[in-house]
């Protein structure tokens, strides 16, 4: 799940905001399925002159397991 500011001008980028919430994990089985979260922020950076790929930069906590609660992880890419 994310929510998105609407982007807004900065010299000849967009920019924005999102919060998300993504939750999964991977089982040989359902009984054996115990879902993990991460919630988080992240900054969106559009160059509609140079690509259409949004740039990402997301920062996330864990709910749970050896990585939960701060300092969290930093991420970025491209695309959605």
């Amino acid at each position: 799940l994310e929510l998105r500011t609407r982007g807004w001008r900065a010299g000849f980028a967009r920019m924005g905001l999102a919060l998300f919430w993504d939750t999964g994990h991977a089982a040989p089985g359902w009984d054996a399925l115990v879902l993990h979260n991460d919630f988080g922020i992240g900054g969106r950076l559009l160059l509609p002159q140079l690509q259409r790929a949004v740039i990402r930069f997301d920062w996330a906590f864990a709910d749970r397991g050896p990585t939960a609660g701060l300092p969290g992880r930093f991420s970025a890419g491209l695309s959605q």
